[in-house]
């Protein structure tokens, strides 16, 4: 079993070390061309150009391992990406992945938090990059309020004012959804993704998206969005969290273990 890790925005491979160190099974996590800690100089990728090189390297690294099944894990941007690479697969011998896990994707365009932010950050703006980031500065408990404002801190202080990485991917991210309203992009991406893995789980928290979920699954009651009915064994609310705190070790590693063990059981017994 391969698990693979997708970091968030502007983050990179450190955030899943203490995940990796515990993990009982092969992992690896890449870090998004341009987001390296120390590159000195970045280039401004597409979300596009990101999914194709992930792909290519997940199928190298896959040749070169030959996993009996393989996993992917994505948190936040990583979880966007996740469901990329999964419906945009142009070689039908790619080898196909066995299991996702969305740590809180997004849903609409009113869950971009903090892609929409940082899609209108100014490349190069100085100081006046101060005043946009002011909006990501609210947060409903004081321990949400030090997650976000440490992760703003992580990512700003490894970019500096070459912001135009974070500012292109968020973009991306934005449009799509700002050009779709409501939840029709999210629709087709999950009907699409659930067609391919055998074992997909969707997990978001209490105070980041669950309003939104609601409402998806009211509009699925209405126009069967998702192309079934709710399947309340995909989706999963996180209580008493927030979106950073999904990386915490414990609770990741309880997750993949409880994807890893669907996996398996779907296997046939001599695989």
């Amino acid at each position: 079993m391969l698990v693979v890790f997708l970091h968030g925005l502007g983050l990179d491979h450190r955030d899943f070390a203490p995940i990796l160190e515990r993990l009982p099974y092969r992992g690896v996590s890449p870090t998004l061309y341009g987001c390296e800690p120390a590159r000195r100089a970045r280039v401004s990728l597409g979300l596009a150009d990101h999914v194709v090189l992930l792909r290519e390297w997940l199928r190298d690294v896959a040749e070169r391992l030959r996993p009996t099944a393989i996993a992917v894990v994505g948190f936040s941007l990583g979880a966007d990406i996740g469901f990329e690479l999964l419906i945009t697969q142009p070689d039908p011998a790619s080898r196909p992945m066995d299991a996702f896990l969305a740590l809180e994707c997004n849903l609409s365009l009113d869950t971009c938090l903090v892609s929409r932010v940082m899609a209108q950050l100014t490349p190069g703006g100085g100081d006046a990059i101060v005043a946009q980031l002011r909006e990501l500065g609210s947060a409903s408990t004081f321990e949400a309020w030090l997650n976000i404002h440490e992760y703003l801190v992580t990512v700003l202080r490894k970019f500096q004012n070459d912001v135009g990485p974070l500012q292109r991917v968020a973009a991306d991210i934005v449009r799509p959804l700002a050009d779709a309203p409501g939840f029709d992009l999210f629709a087709g991406r999950f009907r699409r993704a659930r067609a391919r893995v055998p074992v997909m789980r969707l997990v978001f928290t209490e105070g980041w998206s669950a309003q939104v979920l609601a409402r998806l699954k009211l509009e699925n009651l209405d126009r069967r969005i998702l192309g079934e009915e709710f399947p309340d064994d995909v989706f999963g609310i996180v209580p008493n969290a927030d979106h950073f705190e999904l990386m915490n070790s414990d609770a990741l590693l309880k997750l993949v273990d409880e994807l890893v063990g669907e996996v398996r059981a779907k296997r046939r017994p001599s695989d």
